[in-house]
């Protein structure tokens, strides 16, 4: 490699999080996550929330860890 010559830096590789799908609409549409009663500094109380059918449901433990913390840098 010459001097002066500086290779690009690498793009960010934040892996794209989507969410379910609501399991009870015919056209499956992606449930929000509502965190409307969350505060901070209490424990992360979420749920999903479908907009078409106005269904809640409670994420699962593997919902939990991927959609409550952010995604690593590789």
């Amino acid at each position: 490699m010459a001097y002066g010559r500086r290779t690009p830096p690498p793009p960010a590789t934040l892996d794209r999080v989507i969410p379910p799908v609501c399991p009870a609409c015919p056209t499956r549409p992606p449930l929000w996550k509502d965190t409307s009663t969350t505060v901070p500094g209490a424990a992360d109380h979420w749920h999903w929330h479908c907009a078409a059918c106005r269904t809640l449901y409670e994420p699962t433990a593997s919902h939990k860890v991927r959609f409550t913390y952010a995604p690593l840098r590789r």
